[in-house]
């Protein structure tokens, strides 16, 4: 298969596989607790899923306690995300898409789920960016100039405080539906609700 073909069947979404996984009875997630990614930054995941002065029960009961005040289901804004993985524009409500892919993402923190099998090393989406149309020029040229020189890690958390990009996991679905967890404020990983509320259909 040539080069062109092959990286496009990679970054087009695996759905089949990816549900499947999602559903995977026979997988032994007992096993996974022992291989949980930690919540704190480490070395090889340099924001982790929270700060290391982040409390994990105090941002999903303060993360409640807003679901509660927006008037949405940690299942509607779950579903939303899965939403944005499972179509196959280069647009979700009107923001642009950039995708990632990888072979894995970290296995949850809670130890409880991973989004496919440890076992299978095909390569598939795994994080997508939702960009603001407004700056679309500005996120292209500082997108362009890293991606010969790898993952932006330095520059993403400031473009996720300008409200520039909002980063979706493939874990992100599971975290909130089970856990309720939205990531902490340290992280560029971590999902705003009021972004996402404000794309649910009314």
């Amino acid at each position: 298969m040539d080069t062109p073909r092959l990286f496009k069947k990679m970054v087009k979404r695996l759905i089949p596989a990816r549900r499947k996984y999602r559903t995977n009875t026979t997988t032994n997630y007992s096993m996974l607790g022992g291989l949980a990614t930690p919540f704190n930054p480490t070395p090889s995941f340099i924001y982790g899923f929270k700060g290391p002065n982040e409390s994990v029960e105090e941002i999903i009961k303060s993360d409640e306690n807003l679901l509660r005040e927006l008037k949405v289901t940690h299942e509607e804004l779950a579903a939303l995300i899965d939403e944005v993985f499972a179509t196959d524009d280069d647009v979700f409500c009107g923001c642009p898409l950039i995708r990632w892919t990888n072979i894995h993402s970290p296995i949850c923190p809670f130890g409880d789920f991973c989004t496919k099998s440890i076992f299978d090393y095909q390569p598939q989406v795994t994080e997508i960016w939702l960009c603001d149309p407004d700056h679309w020029e500005e996120i292209q040229a500082w997108y362009h100039s890293f991606t010969t020189n790898g993952y932006p890690i330095n520059d993403l958390k400031r473009f996720v405080d300008l409200k520039w990009v909002i980063v979706f996991s493939d874990l992100h679905p599971h975290l909130i539906r089970a856990h309720h967890f939205f990531e902490g404020h340290e992280t560029p990983y971590r999902v705003d609700p009021r972004l996402l509320a404000r794309m649910l259909p009314r």
